[in-house]
């Protein structure tokens, strides 16, 4: 009697460890803040492998798709596009994204030159091609450029005599992409 219960035992744990091989396991896509076509959810076997699908349709930004990663601060395991893992559970991969335009211009400065005209002045980013120059008429309002520089200053000449002017300087890199804009400054043409 315990021979027959032991086979018997011994056959659900083979036929039970069968049937998991078979379970069917999802891979699914995640933008993670994203836009455009997101990869479609993939089925495979438990224990297969699947290739790491393209993430060409997605954009988010300013920002660039580095790889897919289980956690969506890309701080979790990473997996690359076109490469081929194997899977023994469901799992979802987001898309991680990385600022990586150059550096904000820092010490930004806009000084009173004259009753109609302020310089702006700011540490040099050495990624910089050149630099646009941006004024507001106020600090949360649209910020329109007003020129460029290939020098770290700028000055705005013909305003209005005591006004309040506000700036924002971005540096542009070699390949003509916006870096990270400066934080806003305050000018004014008032004594």
């Amino acid at each position: 009697m315990k021979r027959i219960s032991f086979i018997l035992i011994a056959l659900i744990v083979i036929l039970g460890g069968l049937s998991s091989c078979n379970k069917e396991i999802t891979i699914k896509y995640d933008a993670n803040g994203g836009t455009g076509l997101v990869p479609a959810t993939r089925t495979i076997k438990k224990g297969e492998s699947s290739e790491i699908a393209e993430s060409s349709n997605l954009q988010n930004g300013a920002l660039t798709f580095k790889n897919w990663n289980t956690k969506t601060d890309g701080t979790g395991d990473e997996y690359l596009e076109g490469k081929t893992y194997f899977f023994n559970e469901d799992i979802t991969l987001y898309a991680y994204w990385e600022d990586e335009r150059i550096s904000a211009p820092t010490n930004v400065r806009a000084n009173r030159a004259s009753a109609i005209s302020i310089e702006i002045t700011w540490n040099i980013v050495r990624e910089a091609k050149f630099y646009k120059i941006l004024r507001s008429n106020s600090e949360n309002g649209e910020f329109t450029q007003i020129g460029s520089s290939e020098n770290t200053f700028y000055l705005d000449d013909r305003l209005n005599m005591n006004a309040d002017y506000y700036y924002i300087v971005v540096g542009i890199s070699s390949d003509d992409i916006d870096g990270k804009p400066s934080d806003v400054v305050k000018g004014t043409t008032k004594l």
